[in-house]
């Protein structure tokens, strides 16, 4: 018997509490490859196309929706599809031609949000060309399906294939590719507004196996579904992009009918290791200690749990640490930096970094560096390098400080490995040439340079740190796509797992 069985057959114990059946249920589902039981049926479509021109131009005229990008077409072409596409279009959920500015978006009673992505690829030697609608979650069938048939260059019976989607990607609303919306706090407010108003509705409209291929509303006042629909929302709650924004769970409890969850008040220390994940999301952190706290948010670092990152690091840096907790201080604010998910916010905490870094006399190079990096996965150019100029200009002495700068250029584009400015860089020459000062300063003046590196001393951790941050999946809610000259960020959904 496999761990997703055992755990299913634990869930069935009549004699256990809800809460608990509950969890083993939610812990079966999301153990189980593929996570089967709680994906949402779709189907993708297949449409053979006679003149290809034809339909890609009334794709183009048509206002409900948008062309998806040819930078983002060709990293399709190269990661995903066996088939080349030459042209993709999101279909979105209603016309969007109000709305080509942010602030008619804002203005919006009814926001626009993306209900499937089609793709005409060309004619090849084994079958015609074609249009090709992947992964029609069944919540939104019937409006896409009411948009095709407006096409007048398509005709014929589509060849249609029964697939699955995840349960949050498939019910997490998206706006469309719209170049000009940069991920600002106004952005961030609209795309509140998004998942405020349809992620419940959908995730209440999915069909999944584990409801027998019936919707969440389908069997809500069904008593003997009880333990399934607690399931699904501890299963939705294990994922940091339910909390943030304080509705989204609420609205939830009261459409699937259920009891909220008390908070979890830990009386010794001995309870918060053995805590769980979801658990720590319902941590009341208002009466732990320092060491409390600190174990909390290294345990939400670690797996990604933005909003209760942010909740618990403003609480750590709130303690008057001795010299033995400065490490933990430092984490909080390197938190702050990390988990910020606006460029304004960013900054805010970056300057409440610096001052307590200046306050007690510490580098903090690592915080600007990081702060850096959000800003990338945020398209905020401006910033970005003025962040790398106040860098530069304050630690240019510093041989492991610049050469993680000089790393990190490179590796976002900017910069060749010899110190050189790439041509199509997105930082203009003159300034690069002023914030740097490096690529024409000779080694013997004592600065780093590209062609005179000097190594890492042991211990310092400046060059594994930096990577480390490179890895993390810095990304926009709701935006497919983060555009910034040869940066390409793609939205990936993470679950945040149970144990």
């Amino acid at each position: 018997m496999s761990k997703p069985e055992l755990l299913r057959k634990l869930s069935d114990l009549e004699t256990l509490p809800l809460d608990d059946r509950a969890y083993w249920l939610a812990l079966s589902l999301v153990l189980e490859p593929g996570q089967p039981q709680i994906a949402v049926q779709a189907s993708n479509f297949v449409w053979n196309v006679e003149d290809i021109e034809l339909v890609e131009q009334e794709l183009l005229s048509s206002s409900q929706g948008c062309a998806i990008s040819d930078d983002a077409i060709e990293t399709l072409n190269r990661e995903d599809f066996d088939v080349p596409v030459r042209f993709g279009f999101q279909v979105a959920s209603r016309d969007i031609a109000d709305v080509k500015t942010l602030d008619e978006l804002a203005r919006s009673e009814e926001l626009p949000y993306v209900i499937s992505s089609v793709f005409l690829s060309g004619k090849q030697t084994d079958r015609p060309a074609q249009l090709r609608a992947l992964g029609v979650a069944s919540v939104d069938r019937e409006r896409f399906l009411t948009f095709v048939s407006s096409l007048t260059s398509l005709s014929g019976e589509p060849e249609l294939e029964d697939t699955e989607l995840d349960l949050i990607g498939s019910t997490r609303p998206l706006l469309p590719m719209m170049r000009q919306f940069v991920p600002n706090s106004d952005t961030m407010k609209i795309l509140d507004r998004l998942m405020d108003r349809h992620f419940v509705e959908r995730v209440m409209a999915s069909s999944m196996k584990l409801l027998d291929n019936q919707t969440l509303s389908d069997v809500v006042d069904d008593e003997s579904t009880v333990v399934k629909r607690m399931a699904v929302y501890q299963v939705v709650e294990s994922f940091d992009l339910s909390h943030s924004i304080p509705s989204i769970l609420p609205q939830l409890l009261d459409a699937l009918k259920i009891a909220a969850r008390p908070a979890v008040t830990p009386t010794s220390d001995e309870e918060i290791p053995r805590l769980k994940i979801v658990d720590l999301y319902r941590l009341d952190e208002s009466e732990l200690t320092f060491e409390q706290t600190l174990f909390a948010l290294h345990k939400l670092d670690t797996f990604r749990c933005r909003s209760s990152v942010i909740r618990f690091a403003n609480r750590i840096v709130q303690f008057e640490a001795t010299d033995e907790q400065m490490d933990g201080i430092e984490l909080g604010y390197a938190c702050l930096v990390k988990a910020a998910d606006t460029p304004e916010l960013i900054m805010e905490n970056l300057d409440r970094t610096r001052q307590w870094y200046q306050r007690h006399d510490k580098n903090y190079s690592m915080p600007l560096l990081a702060a850096a990096i959000r800003l990338v996965g945020l398209g905020d150019i401006p910033r970005v390098w003025e962040i790398i100029q106040e860098t530069s200009s304050t630690y240019r002495n510093d041989p492991e400080v610049m050469s993680t700068v000089h790393q990190l250029l490179v590796q976002l584009g900017i910069m060749n490995p010899d110190g050189s400015v790439r041509s199509n860089a997105a930082p203009p020459v003159a300034n690069f040439e002023a914030g740097m000062e490096t690529a024409a300063t000779s080694a013997a003046s004592g600065l780093w340079t590209p062609d005179a590196p000097q190594p890492s001393q042991p211990g310092t951790g400046g060059k594994l740190w930096i990577w480390r941050c490179l890895t993390l999946s810095d990304h926009v809610a709701g935006l497919t796509e983060i555009h910034w000259q040869d940066i390409r960020r793609v939205v990936r959904y993470e679950v945040i797992h149970f144990i």
